[in-house]
């Protein structure tokens, strides 16, 4: 038992930071159906001029708030000012403080006009693994799905997690922690809110899950079976934002504070179909990634974990919406056992990578919207 919650504590982190965050945009097996929903062919079409009408030229005295992440008062959707980018030159990673204001302010004109934006629809997925060492060498897989909407103060957020496999790494056959760890990790929330105000949220165990759910999942109907699930909480704003472990907003891009001294490194270029391409290495010894940081040390019963690195691809469309998120992030820790009081300690790493997509047309994204069926499940 005490051997299986270290395994668990583990993998909790390969959960809890790849829906935190979660680097170029490799196409790996599990984001294939990228391209069999929306994703891909959608966004090769520029944001509808409805939407981007809400973008305005921001004043010049905001750079200095976008730099430095303090932005929370301004109140509209702001257009990328050309003028204020440093581009760099094919693959090489630029360190210069012009290079991180820069990218600092790109990313979070496209944060902040993900709050602030009057509609737009995401869908995420990721993969994760942790390896620990104790009496063998064990592996643990999982995969992470989820969409989002937000239409106007409506908002609605689903995912679900699922372990593909828990190895032994000497052995190459599977653990037999397998199925208990399955039981314990894998999940399923549902999360709506009418106004931005109050929101109802279900929770659910892999007695939920079908077979074959990652292939069918957006494909099919009724791949999640939320009868199984939990009942409904309702929760106010605040306390939702407390568990989600927010820093602004339900709707920001995650919880880090990127301003441009905690950037390491940087890449930006500019594509002919018209959007940046801006990847950032985070200086993870910074206060960047604190709050995700710390929220992960209290799940893993560890006070030493820490990010070995964090990297961000993020594509931006000139008028300042994002067109594709991406990250790749790896942890090291010491984890500490539940079970055993905290006395067990072994040490391990967690590695993880997530993409999301996105869409601000709702005429071509007619598989993820916001169903009566799904108000009824949760209002009812």
């Amino acid at each position: 038992m005490k051997f299986k919650n270290l395994f668990v504590l583990l993998l909790i982190l390969v959960v809890s930071s790849t829906c935190l965050v979660s680097c170029k945009l490799d196409r790996t097996e599990d984001n294939k159906e990228y391209d069999e929903l929306f994703a891909m062919d959608d966004l090769r079409v520029t944001p509808n001029s409805a939407i981007v009408s809400e973008c305005k030229d921001g004043p010049q005295d905001t750079y200095d708030k976008f730099i430095v992440g303090d932005y929370q008062d301004v109140d509209h959707p702001i257009k990328v000012d050309s003028s204020l980018l440093v581009m760099t030159d094919g693959d090489e990673i630029v360190t210069t403080d012009e290079a991180k204001k820069s990218a600092a302010y790109l990313y979070n004109i496209a944060n902040h006009n993900r709050q602030t934006t009057p509609y737009w629809v995401s869908y995420g997925a990721g993969s994760g693994y942790a390896n620990i060492e104790i009496g063998g060498k064990l592996r643990g897989d999982m995969s992470v799905r989820d969409w989002q909407v937000k239409d106007g103060n409506e908002y609605y957020f689903e995912d679900f997690a699922k372990v593909t496999q828990a190895i032994n790494t000497e052995t190459n056959e599977d653990s037999s922690l397998g199925g208990p760890v399955s039981s314990m990790l894998e999940y399923c929330h549902s999360k709506y809110s009418p106004d931005g105000k109050t929101f109802y949220v279900k929770s659910g165990s892999n007695k939920c899950f079908t077979d074959n759910m990652i292939e069918k999942y957006l494909v099919e109907d009724n791949v999640i079976n939320w009868a199984k699930a939990g009942k409904v909480t309702t929760m106010s704003y605040q306390e939702y934002l407390d568990s989600i472990c927010a820093r602004r907003s339900h709707v920001e891009i995650d919880n880090s504070l990127m301003k441009w001294s905690s950037i390491s490194g940087v890449k930006l270029s500019h594509n002919k179909d018209g959007y940046y391409e801006l990847y950032i290495e985070v200086d993870v010894t910074s206060d960047c990634l604190l709050l995700g940081e710390e929220n992960l040390r209290q799940s893993a019963l560890s006070n030493d974990l820490k990010y070995v690195y964090q990297k961000i691809t993020i594509q931006i469309w000139d008028c300042g919406l994002i067109r594709n998120y991406a990250t790749l992030n790896s942890w090291s820790a010491t984890i500490g056992s539940a079970a055993a009081g905290g006395v067990i300690k072994i040490s391990g790493e967690s590695t993880n990578t997530y993409s999301k997509a996105y869409s601000y047309n709702k005429e071509n994204v007619k598989n993820l919207v916001i169903t009566q069926e799904i108000k009824d499940m949760l209002m009812g």
